[in-house]
């Protein structure tokens, strides 16, 4: 956490995600689910923004797979 912003560290305790979210989760199979205003989105290791449809509730990836429902 920085600034009031979260991010990501590598084992050498350097930003490997810049704090840039108002709340993160723990990566799972490759994504995390992160906040930024007010929108939750899914992200690779790298930082890159998971394309998804809208949803009312993200769920956490496991074993390379997350719950999902869409609204229309």
């Amino acid at each position: 956490m920085e600034d009031d912003f979260w991010g990501f560290v590598d084992t050498k305790g350097e930003w490997a995600i810049k704090p840039d979210y108002d709340r993160v989760k723990m990566f799972n199979s490759g994504y995390a689910l992160v906040l930024k205003d007010d929108q939750w989105n899914y992200i690779d290791t790298t930082g890159k923004k998971l394309e998804t449809p809208n949803s009312e509730k993200y769920y956490d990836f496991e074993d390379g797979v997350a719950l999902f429902r869409a609204t229309r």
